[in-house]
């Protein structure tokens, strides 16, 4: 958000060459890969997330959700509220995740 510049090189540029896949930058995806593993695997542990759903999406879903949201903003140098951005994520990959419970209706949005 703040250095635009570095931004779109860095999404558009550095992710397709192949030695990002032996960077710190790529090192920090993955960190936050397994963290995202762990908080979906304990989540379906407790039957708190479904368990019909790809882990490898959930990821996609999570880190592409957040790099587009930027790099839209990046591109059209437009201004973004980062934490808008993840409340709405997080709203649709809540709802989406939650797992059926009797007489709950995950369709409809809570307040």
């Amino acid at each position: 958000k703040n250095n635009r510049v570095f931004s779109q090189i860095l999404l558009l540029e550095v992710r397709n060459n192949p030695g990002y896949f032996e960077s710190e930058a790529y090192d920090l995806v993955k960190e936050y890969a397994r963290l995202i593993d762990e908080i979906v695997n304990d989540g379906m542990a407790a039957k708190e997330i479904r368990t019909d759903v790809s882990l490898a999406s959930v990821k996609d879903l999570v880190i592409g959700g957040v790099e587009h949201g930027c790099l839209r903003a990046v591109l059209f140098d437009r201004k973004f509220d980062e934490e808008e951005l993840a409340a709405n994520l997080t709203e649709i990959l809540i709802n989406g995740l939650r797992a059926q419970h009797p007489g709950i209706d995950v369709s409809k949005k809570t307040t």
